[in-house]
């Protein structure tokens, strides 16, 4: 049976209405994006609700950002493009297992890219909100560029 999708879970839990669905799909379609950030930003879900769903959805668990401190390593190999661009980001590393926390739904396709930087690596898999996601991307990435400016 193949997993429900994010829109179909917040539909089948009253979150959501076809027609909302619909929009947001329309939004994705022409400008882009992440499908879960499109609901949270036309005011459809919450963050909250989304991250719920997510969890729901890839039996992943959720993970506070702000409760870690990511090594630079991680960022060196994941760099501030990568990480914006694909919607990830490292949180550790052992052995051959990098932990990414994502804020939406990770696709085959994204996986197979997060994939690519860590060959012969496998990914552990955590839902944050899109709030920490993007603190923490301001954080890291903005502390790499002061210190490079330093």
């Amino acid at each position: 049976m193949a997993k429900k999708r994010i829109g179909e879970l917040l539909i089948a839990d009253g979150l959501l209405t076809n027609e909302q669905l619909e929009k947001a799909l329309e939004v994705q379609k022409k400008q882009g994006g992440f499908l879960g950030k499109i609901l949270v930003e036309l005011g459809f879900v919450t963050e909250e609700q989304v991250a719920d769903h997510l969890m729901e959805q890839g039996g992943h668990a959720y993970l506070p950002l702000g409760c870690y401190d990511i090594d630079q390593g991680l960022l060196d190999i994941f760099t501030e493009d990568i990480c914006r661009g694909l919607g990830v980001l490292p949180v550790d590393k052992i052995g051959n297992v990098i932990t990414v926390a994502v804020a939406d739904d990770m696709d085959e396709e994204t996986m197979e890219n997060v994939k690519k930087l860590i060959p012969g690596g496998d990914i552990k898999v955590f839902i944050t909100t899109l709030t920490e996601l993007g603190e923490a991307f301001d954080k890291y990435f903005n502390k790499k560029d002061q210190e490079k400016t330093t």
